[in-house]
């Protein structure tokens, strides 16, 4: 199976030039949506949701990468990250072993099972949110290369940089 194919912002010009790589961004700036919604916890989420929504939003708003596109997916990464953190409270009163057998062997807990479940789910939804530490290698990488090409742009014109 290919790979999903990364936003232009944070791709760095090995596959595509630099100037398909701008034409390419501003396409993706044009179909990216609006902002409005995306900064608002929704009316639903109610308790811990609510909590893990705003730390999200809070901590993705200077990277200019959400849209109110990314409200499905901020939702379920705030499901997950509520579901994990039910499953951690579970095995922190319960442990993560019980007997249930009639011989009185150890049986896994079946919150264990689950988290790993919802960290697997966690680890693919924060690859789209830019939530992993590669991702945002990735972005803070493109955003400095942005910085030196504008520079430069800003140096040719003044004639100072040929």
């Amino acid at each position: 199976m290919a790979r999903p194919k990364s936003p232009a912002s944070t791709k760095k010009g090995k596959s595509e030039t630099k100037a398909e790589l701008k034409i390419r961004q501003e396409e993706e700036l044009k179909i990216k949506g609006g902002t409005d919604k995306v900064f608002t916890v929704p009316r639903h989420l109610k308790g811990d949701d609510r909590k893990h929504y705003r730390f999200l939003i809070t901590e993705l708003a200077n990277t200019d990468t959400l849209s109110n596109l990314d409200i499905p997916i901020l939702l379920q990464t705030v499901k997950i990250m509520t579901a994990i953190e039910q499953c951690d409270k579970e095995l922190e009163q319960l442990g993560s072993m019980i007997y249930i057998d009639q011989n009185g062997q150890p049986k896994e807990h079946p919150s264990s099972k689950q988290r790993l479940a919802y960290l697997s789910q966690y680890r693919a939804m924060a690859g789209q949110l830019g939530l992993s530490p590669s991702a945002r290698a990735s972005l803070a990488g493109k955003k400095i290369e942005a910085q030196e090409n504008q520079n430069d742009d800003l140096l040719k014109v003044l004639g100072k940089n040929k």
